[in-house]
């Protein structure tokens, strides 16, 4: 998915829907744009803690619902249910965000989004934001612009004058879901949203299992424990070890940025940090990690509201959830002493620089394979000839989907063929006869394909045309993974995060500090040298 989109999530404070009724009796039928501004209105507008985080539209799109509103243009009605003192926004509220932002000048990284994040905003966000805010300026004007104009109109621009004098008396229309229990709010919520962005299947079901320990682990991992507190219910010492843990996870996960074109080795472990890609990738981490399974996206979500996830009362099987994650991608790549410190590049990413999810969880699940099998050492032995034949054949660790399938079954079917090249390695096969050897069998014999459409596609260009962004990307990475840095004990390719220095001649036998008795080896490579 798109990650050049704004993000408002902060620009409506969630709430609880879930919260007692209370009858209510709100009658109007609409609203002005100046009630955005802090006071009785805008203060009272929520949107349930469910729902998804408001951040689909690109700068285009929301600059085009503000002139829509501006010049006079119809926009379609906010729905809006009211339980008590909160006013829950159930549809509309991309739209009523939009406004927010142009009157409050904040696009992701203005006031009230820095204090939502507390200041921990990506720079991308801030990018977004900026992007958004020049193409105001430059088009329809700031809202404040038009408050001056009002204020000073002798010297004001006539095309904002002219706006000025009429949308502030214009109404944002509203329709209101009247009568109706909470029960029905949520499920008119649901059924709405399957227009506009549509919500996925894997999307609803974090939704509708709001409460559950996946769903919370997930949603605090997107946002490096920062944003809404999903969690707030639970006690202190709960919310500050959730809050801890997601932050690292988040660190581990996406640091430093991803840059595109690549041409730098120094990737994240798992691609952008900002989009709408992250929480559904938070989700499935959360599952694999503990063992729950990769959520089939075909599958639908239980019936009339309900979730098939039970929810966490008190917040420890969201901690344990999480210790999971962090276990899992500690040793994936981290300083951790027991890190594998695979490269991303190498493993999760496509010849043209593409983060590959599917290849991320399928790798995940194989390492996490070999520590229940205790077996981690013996890929050790055989960790350089074995990715020394990813490097010659990308395809391995990054097969088409059409042929593996998806979900588990492409899982399956990449561990088998994992631990069929780590059988034939470790009986002494060369990494050229073990892919003869592979290609040959009759469950790995689409590799051969696959492989030969890999090279086709990097001879493909159009004659006389600047190279687009993804071949760029190619380009650096045919020349540079072959070059990175080699773990001085196993030979396999090293990552900045997953490195350590390590005495050549060992500090139990006298080894020195000097620089010249100093080499980078991978954490598990140093804690388990033999001594």
């Amino acid at each position: 998915m798109s990650r050049n989109v704004v993000n408002l999530d902060a620009l409506l404070p969630r709430a609880n829907l879930d919260a007692p009724e209370i009858a209510s009796a709100a009658d109007v039928q609409g609203f002005k744009v100046g009630d955005l501004e802090p006071g009785l209105i805008y203060n009272w507008l929520r949107k349930p803690d469910f729902q998804r985080e408001t951040a689909s539209w690109s700068p285009e799109q929301i600059v085009d619902l503000i002139v829509t509103f501006a010049s006079g243009n119809i926009i379609p009605a906010i729905v809006l249910w009211q339980n008590g003192q909160s006013v829950f926004v159930i549809d509309g509220a991309h739209r009523l965000s939009a406004l927010i932002a142009w009157v409050r000048d904040d696009y992701g990284a203005g006031e009230i989004s820095a204090l939502h994040y507390q200041n921990v905003i990506p720079e991308h966000q801030k990018k977004m934001h900026d992007a958004t805010r020049d193409i105001i300026k430059d088009g329809v004007k700031s809202y404040r612009d038009h408050k001056l104009a009002a204020q000073f109109p002798n010297n004001a621009d006539p095309e904002v004058l002219a706006r000025a004098s009429k949308f502030p008396f214009r109404n944002i229309e509203i329709q209101w879901i009247r009568n109706a229990s909470i029960k029905q709010a949520k499920e008119s919520f649901f059924r709405i949203n399957q227009g506009g962005v549509k919500i996925d299947a894997i999307e609803t079901r974090i939704l509708r299992a709001n409460n559950s320990a996946v769903a919370i682990s997930a949603r605090a991992i997107s946002r490096g424990g920062t944003g809404h507190d999903y969690w707030s219910r639970f006690e202190d010492d709960v919310k500050k070890e959730i809050v801890k843990l997601s932050g690292e996870i988040s660190k581990l996960l996406f640091s430093p940025n991803l840059v595109m074109p690549v041409n730098t080795l120094d990737v994240p472990l798992a691609g952008f940090g900002y989009g709408s890609h992250v929480l559904p990738f938070a989700f499935d981490l959360v599952n694999v990690a503990n063992g729950l399974g990769l959520p089939d996206s075909t599958r639908k979500a239980a019936p009339q509201g309900e979730s098939d996830i039970p929810d966490d009362t008190d917040g420890r099987e969201t901690c344990q959830y999480l210790r999971k994650v962090k276990d899992l991608v500690e040793l994936l790549c981290s300083k951790h002493s027991g890190s594998l410190g695979l490269h991303p590049a190498l493993y999760f990413y496509s010849p043209r620089g593409d983060f590959l999810p599917t290849a991320f969880f399928n790798v995940s699940a194989w390492v996490m394979e070999l520590e229940t099998r205790r077996r981690l050492q013996q890929f050790k032995n055989i960790r350089g000839e074995f990715e020394n034949l990813i490097l010659s054949h990308p395809v391995i660790s990054k097969p088409a989907v059409h042929s593996l399938g998806s979900g588990g079954r492409s899982r399956l079917r990449t561990t088998q063929l994992f631990s069929r090249i780590f059988d034939l390695l470790s009986s002494g096969g060369s990494p050229d006869n073990v892919w003869a050897t592979v290609i040959s069998e009759p469950d790995f014999h689409f590799l051969l394909l696959e492989d030969e459409e890999q090279q086709r596609e990097a001879t493909q260009g159009l004659p006389g045309r600047p190279f687009p962004r993804r071949a760029k990307s190619a380009g650096f990475l045919r020349q540079a993974l072959p070059q990175a840095l080699r773990c001085s004990l196993c030979g396999g390719l090293m990552h900045m995060n997953g490195m350590t220095s390590d005495h050549t001649e060992e500090r139990n036998k006298m080894g020195t500090s000097a620089d010249e008795n100093a080499r980078s080896v991978h954490p598990i490579c140093n804690s388990s040298r033999e001594t």
